[in-house]
């Protein structure tokens, strides 16, 4: 048996029988974190040259992958070490001793949790590994973040952002992802064998979707340079 039903378009849904109180709730765990922000900005990249607006959503949803995964991966066992350095000592003291008011559990900074995944914060196991970022990985981790705060923190103005370099930025930052689901060893019991397949897969769609991109930037990139040579020309023979 199955319900049709229509979505805010209008357009008919059909939905199982056995699922359809499953439209009421949103279900997630570390794994779908991942898979789903891998899903996004695959789908995201797939139409920016068709609408720039989309890169919005990119950097968001990179972002928030990122951040995501680096919590997902650096977590201890209780949980303290991935929340702000003032709290993990009297949340510690709390979980030791019931009688104690445990403090509002608050994650600690994004920068502060990238810098972990560098330090001994992300050795939890005996194989567990140190970032060590390569070319210019982490100057894309931290120009990312910063993107999406002019997002998130908005002031009325107009804000233009250059979009040359953007496809650069995602690679590289697929490259820290990688490293810390992969490489890092922490997040390796988490995912199966399937769960892999499709995380590599969203993977390698994104770096398809930046070479695609890249194709079309760079003449036009070349195109503006020339531009500008023109106009340097110009400016040098009126003086």
């Amino acid at each position: 048996m199955a319900a049709i039903l229509r979505n805010n378009t209008g357009k008919k849904v059909i939905i199982k029988k056995r699922n359809r109180q499953e439209i009421r709730y949103l279900r997630t765990d570390s794994v779908t974190e991942v898979i789903q922000g891998l899903k996004e900005v695959s789908e995201k990249l797939e139409r920016v040259l068709e609408d720039s607006y989309q890169w919005k959503w990119v950097i968001l949803t990179l972002d928030n992958l990122i951040q995501n995964t680096m919590v997902i991966t650096l977590r201890d066992s209780a949980g303290i070490n991935i929340l702000r350095k003032k709290i993990q000592k009297p949340m510690a003291e709390a979980l030791r001793n019931n009688s104690l008011k445990r403090p509002i559990e608050k994650l600690d900074e994004f920068l502060s949790l990238y810098e972990a995944t560098k330090g001994d914060e992300i050795l939890q196991y005996t194989f567990s590994k140190k970032y060590v970022p390569k070319g210019t990985e982490e100057e894309s981790i931290k120009k990312n973040h910063i993107r999406r705060n002019d997002f998130i923190h908005f002031i009325p103005k107009h804000l233009l952002t250059y979009l040359d370099k953007m496809p650069f930025l995602v690679l590289d930052c697929m490259e820290y992802l990688r490293f810390l689901i992969f490489n890092s060893f922490n997040f390796a019991f988490l995912i199966n064998k399937s769960q892999e397949r499709v995380i590599k897969s969203y993977m390698f769609r994104i770096k398809k979707s930046c070479k695609r991109i890249r194709q079309v930037y760079e003449p036009l990139i070349q195109e503006s340079k020339e531009k500008y040579e023109k106009m340097k020309k110009l400016e040098a023979k009126k003086t």
